[in-house]
């Protein structure tokens, strides 16, 4: 009770001063920081190095054995669907997205695959992905496409015909245009972030923090500071617990397993007023202003399906590259 009172009563004086709604606003990728202490009305606060969002640190670690335990069957059918991806330079989240065009796919974060311009680039350098099943890892076969305005990455994988056993049964992600990210949606997440995870296992989201807080189907763009190109990502907020290694993690509707969009971004330095859970809700009921510069960001499934659409119907691309995002994403001619 004490804790739910303090919060309401930051709650209660920061919302007085709330600034005005801003079309787009600036945030760090997942992991890179900002030194800015400032809120929305230039006014400094403290802030600390946190990923955490709400009372507690809501992960937690989703192999097989610990799945066992898990009553909530959509994590326990999606969880071995989620990978972690290598790069020379990176590390990062990958999920199954199915076998389309004789192709086995994974979706991920662009800027995952950063310096990767394709796949075939040695041993040591060659991206790859590692699945329960696999402990060795697959290799990166070839890059489908890559869109850095939305942080999106398809990449199909080198399976061998004993591989393909595991990946059959494997439940896919899929993409859905008519996917609603209503308001206080309850979500699950899976990755592979570093927070009290030093190797690197999966983990997942799913607590009471874990849901959409921006507005039913209202997206902002958010300028990543550490791009040098400045794209501004189209993004819904949530208050799911990321860090660095979940950059391309999936997002799901808790109660149905709807693909609702892939994380991409956070800040590791927060105000320590985020890690109250009551003032979490009030911000989101508030439409405060927080909710654009301390929560974690995805891009929604709708800004996914109409970029890939666009580029289909009008970049050049290889025939087989383009056959197969038709298939996946259910473009008709």
């Amino acid at each position: 009770m004490k804790k739910i009172i303090t919060g309401l009563l930051l709650t209660t004086c920061l919302l007085s001063s709330c600034g005005k709604d801003q079309k787009t606003e600036i945030v760090g990728g997942l992991g890179s920081g900002n030194n800015q202490g400032q809120d929305v009305n230039n006014q400094n606060v403290q802030l600390e190095d946190s990923f955490q969002i709400g009372d507690n640190w809501g992960r937690k670690f989703g192999n097989k054995r610990v799945l066992r335990y898990e009553t909530n069957q959509i994590i326990k059918d999606f969880a071995p669907s989620v990978g972690r991806a290598v790069t020379f330079q990176n590390k990062g989240t990958a999920f199954y997205i199915g076998k389309h065009n004789g192709e086995y796919l994974v979706a991920t974060n662009a800027h995952v695959l950063t310096n990767v311009p394709f796949c075939q680039m040695g041993p040591m350098l060659s991206p790859r992905f590692y699945f329960e099943d696999f402990a060795d890892g697959l290799y990166c076969r070839q890059i489908i496409g890559s869109w850095k305005e939305i942080d999106l990455a398809i990449i199909s994988l080198r399976v061998s015909r004993d591989q393909e056993y595991f990946f059959d049964r494997k439940e896919e992600f899929k993409f859905q245009k008519s996917a609603s990210v209503d308001k206080f949606t309850e979500l699950v997440t899976f990755g592979h972030g570093e927070v009290n995870n030093p190797s690197y296992k999966l983990t997942y989201d799913d607590s009471s923090d874990c849901k959409v807080l921006s507005q039913t189907n209202r997206f902002r763009s958010v300028l990543k500071e550490d791009d040098p190109l400045k794209h501004k990502i189209p993004s819904f907020a949530t208050g799911c617990d990321i860090s660095r290694g979940d950059s391309g993690s999936p997002v799901i509707d808790k109660s149905n397993g709807t693909l609702l969009g892939i994380i991409w971004g956070t800040r590791n330095k927060k105000p320590l007023k985020i890690k109250s859970s009551a003032y979490i809700h009030l911000l989101s009921e508030q439409n405060h202003e927080d909710i654009w510069k301390y929560m974690s960001f995805a891009i929604p499934t709708k800004e996914i399906f109409d970029r890939v659409e666009k580029s289909v119907r009008n970049d050049r691309m290889r025939y087989k590259n383009r056959l197969t995002l038709q298939l996946l994403f259910d473009i008709r001619n």
